[in-house]
């Protein structure tokens, strides 16, 4: 590390400026995405999905000014990859809700750590039937991971969501219908 004794500020590396690493960054981040299990139940209808939205992104990036992304740029995030999460990214210039396949709700934008919360979650449950309460749930993507990732592992349980903000909760219900 290039802490200065005593002080918890780090210095830049040698040959980096300040103004250097507080710029933004150049490159767009990918953003997530988790495919909904209700539409995903065998490994033929996961891969349909993924050429949809695959041909999706290359339209959409040949139509704007991006000039084109690869069609092959939906990647799975290895670590969280079982069947219960299904996590892929995508360049981050796309906008999912101009995909149709989004629009049809055949996966959710969900960032990987939310997933990663929720994987920690499922290491912990144990093989039993599971009560899991997700509290500052709103808008429910993490409580839908909760609940499929219970129906895989065939052994049961309940989730229950709640938040305190309504109309984020309103959202909530909207997606877990």
């Amino acid at each position: 590390s290039h802490a200065a004794p005593g002080r918890d500020v780090p210095h830049p590396p040698p040959g980096q400026t300040t103004q250097a690493l507080l710029a933004p960054p150049r490159a767009v981040p990918r953003r997530f995405i988790r495919l909904n299990a209700l539409f995903h139940v065998d490994r033929s209808s996961v891969e349909d999905t993924l050429r949809a939205l695959s041909s999706e992104i290359a339209s959409e990036a040949a139509a704007g000014p991006e000039g084109g992304a690869p069609a092959d740029d939906v990647r799975a995030v290895p670590w969280l990859r079982s069947d219960a999460l299904r996590f892929y990214s995508l360049p981050g210039h796309v906008r999912l809700s101009r995909l149709p396949s989004y629009r049809r709700g055949l996966y959710y934008g969900m960032d990987a750590s939310s997933g990663a919360a929720v994987r920690a979650l499922l290491r912990d449950l144990g093989d039993g039937p599971a009560e899991v309460l997700d509290l500052c749930a709103a808008p429910g993507l993490k409580a839908c991971a909760i609940f499929d990732a219970l129906l895989s592992r065939g052994a049961g349980g309940t989730v229950t969501a709640a938040d305190v903000d309504a109309p984020r909760l309103r959202t909530a219900v909207q997606i877990v219908r």
